[in-house]
């Protein structure tokens, strides 16, 4: 496993092989953690970063919108532009820095040792690039939009266990063309915030795909 996470060189196409392979097997993606009432949030204790997610709203590169309350819950909105098509409602967990790689590890359902997440950590410090999940660079075009044609997905940015993220979604209620529907899944996110452009990279865990978060 560690020789196909040096090929990939990056910590979301490495999690991506990881999960998916070991969810596939074991059949476990059908399964969903029990959803909790109140949001746990962690970080390391010598940083702030975690305050990033707590109470505030990110546009994403899929053109959704989220409002992560400072009171535990969240609202997801399917377009930034029409808030009434449809949308997610339901509570959340945050956890960054060691709290981040602890909880991971703890999700049996998807077979993560620390020893890996460290290593593709240490990985990232040395080469990290936007986006990598997937190979796809909607994200890219967003960002050259709002910040110039510098931000591109051939550029290394900075990252550290202490802006490593665990990001738990527990779907609570579905609304869409005007009905709604009450829903008990999990979404689950990794990745890093990257400070110099104020998003946060992430992979949807459960979908295998890379979605960026630009703070507002």
């Amino acid at each position: 496993m560690l020789s196909s996470m040096t090929k990939l060189g990056r910590i979301f196409g490495s999690v991506c092989i990881v999960i998916f392979l070991l969810g596939f097997i074991n059949g476990i993606f059908d399964e969903k953690e029990k959803k909790s009432e109140n949001i746990i949030t962690e970080s390391n204790e010598e940083t702030d970063i975690g305050n990033i997610v707590l109470g505030n709203k990110f546009v994403c590169s899929d053109n959704s919108e989220i409002h992560m309350n400072e009171d535990g819950s969240y609202i997801y909105y399917y377009s930034k532009d029409e808030h009434d098509i449809a949308y997610f409602r339901g509570t959340y967990e945050v956890f960054c820095g060691q709290p981040a790689v602890d909880k991971i590890v703890s999700m049996e359902k998807y077979g993560v040792i620390e020893e890996e997440i460290e290593y593709i950590i240490n990985n990232n410090k040395k080469e990290y690039h936007l986006g990598d999940v997937s190979g796809q660079n909607s994200l890219i075009y967003m960002l050259e939009e709002a910040y110039g044609e510098e931000f591109s997905e051939k550029k290394n940015y900075p990252v550290s266990k202490d802006v490593f993220y665990c990001i738990i979604l527990h779907n609570e209620l579905l609304y869409m063309e005007g009905e709604t529907e009450e829903v008990q899944n999990d979404t689950v996110y990794v990745g890093y915030y990257i400070d110099e452009i104020e998003a946060l990279d992430l992979l949807n865990v459960e979908g295998v795909s890379s979605i960026m978060w630009i703070l507002q």
